[in-house]
């Protein structure tokens, strides 16, 4: 929380999940046939009360060549440094890059201060093989949180694959991304199970499934996103607000915890 000016403390609303889509100039093919920019990103955070935002790169740049993957990285970078108070930079990396991803992932926390790592098992690798590992031990010696896309559609990408990462690497936060959606019941049994596992609750997952999180694992290990622009971030946002849980549950959730887990505590 932050003070006011009328001296009221102000609950601070990070997203942690939205993406910067790839090829410029940000043109997504999508029903709503919306551009997406930087600058798209802060005009909805603006407009919905949103205080920062956790920006990767996209699903698509992580199936391509490295080259474009370090595109998107510098555009990710860039945006980060032009609306410094506002995005917190991640980078997404593809497993199978090899050697070359994992200097990659180096250079994006060494030199780039990037705070975290998205991978993307749809790109075509399970959660819990050595590619995806190799990129862990990155993470765990950068002290940063590593972020796996976990859903109910792909085998590669079943919450219960993301418990045996959490079990090797028990100093590593891994964070659930999507809450498995579909799955979320199962992905609350891997975080019960293992302290370093947090949900994400970005934007599929139902708000009982969100209630039920709180009260098996509690309030400090949940936090929420929107998935821009895939997702406005109106509906997400209300979800959290709309939850049956205290509303000091619903501040942690808003921005505190991710805060947290960054070290960005304010």
């Amino acid at each position: 929380m932050n003070q006011g000016i009328s001296g009221v403390m102000k609950v601070v609303i990070v997203d942690a999940h939205v993406h910067l889509e790839l090829p410029v100039p940000y043109v997504l093919s999508d029903l709503s046939g919306m551009a997406i920019s930087p600058e798209a990103l802060i005009d909805s955070m603006e407009r919905y009360g949103i205080d920062k935002s956790v920006l990767m790169g996209s699903s698509t740049s992580a199936q391509v060549s490295l080259e474009t993957q370090e595109e998107n990285h510098r555009l990710i970078v860039e945006a980060s440094r032009k609306y410094s108070k506002k995005i917190i930079p991640f980078a997404f990396i593809n497993p199978r890059s090899g050697k070359a991803g994992l200097e990659l992932a180096k250079k994006c926390f060494s030199e780039y201060g990037m705070k975290g790592l998205k991978i993307w098992p749809w790109a075509d690798f399970p959660i819990n093989c050595k590619a995806v590992y190799d990129l862990a031990e990155i993470c765990r010696e950068y002290r940063v949180p590593l972020s796996v896309h976990t859903d109910n559609l792909d085998p590669r990408a079943h919450p219960w694959l993301i418990g045996e990462v959490a079990k090797d690497f028990p100093d590593l936060t891994v964070i659930a991304a999507h809450m498995s959606a579909e799955v979320s019941l199962d992905s609350i049994i891997v975080a019960k199970n293992y302290d370093n596992v947090i949900l994400e609750a970005s934007p599929a997952p139902p708000c009982h499934a969100i209630e039920k999180a709180v009260e098996v694992i509690g309030d400090s290990r949940i936090t929420w996103g929107t998935d821009w622009p895939f997702w406005d971030q109106r509906l997400p946002l209300a979800r959290i607000r709309s939850l049956r849980i205290p509303e000091k549950s619903k501040e942690k959730i808003l921005g505190e915890n991710i805060l947290r887990i960054l070290r960005m505590e304010e």
